[in-house]
């Protein structure tokens, strides 16, 4: 099998097993979605590693197609739970936060992303920075 179809399937379990735990209550986690993510998080590292050892030009694109994985399984999470005005506040703050994220705050704006897609009470509420 293609090394780089094993990332790639990867990074798409690790996006799902991810927005899976983050949307789950902090107050009772989803255990079972966080050791889910945290195995294939494994798979998806070594296997990166191997293929960055070979070609290491790839580490930037798969690294950010890992990233954009979950970001797209939260983006339909979250506006598929949320009302108008919802979808309205997390329009605005995922531009704000790319924004942000542009100017070189990164830490800022991987908080605000998470606030914007992670309801007050998940897990993923505030994750970042």
């Amino acid at each position: 099998m293609d090394l780089n179809r094993v990332v790639q399937f990867a990074s798409d379990q690790c996006g799902q097993w991810l927005v899976l735990w983050y949307f789950s209550a902090a107050a009772a986690p989803d255990l079972a979605a966080e050791a889910e993510y945290n195995g294939w998080f494994q798979i998806y590292s070594r296997q990166l590693d191997v293929i960055v050892g070979h070609v290491p030009a790839v580490r930037e694109s798969l690294t950010r197609h890992h990233d954009l994985c979950a970001l797209q399984f939260a983006i339909q999470r979250r506006l598929n739970d949320a009302g108008t005005l919802e979808r309205l506040w997390v329009a605005l703050a995922s531009h704000t936060a790319f924004a942000l994220q542009k100017l070189g705050l990164k830490g800022i704006g991987a908080r605000l992303y998470s606030t914007a897609f992670y309801p007050r009470g998940t897990v993923g509420h505030g994750v970042g920075g």
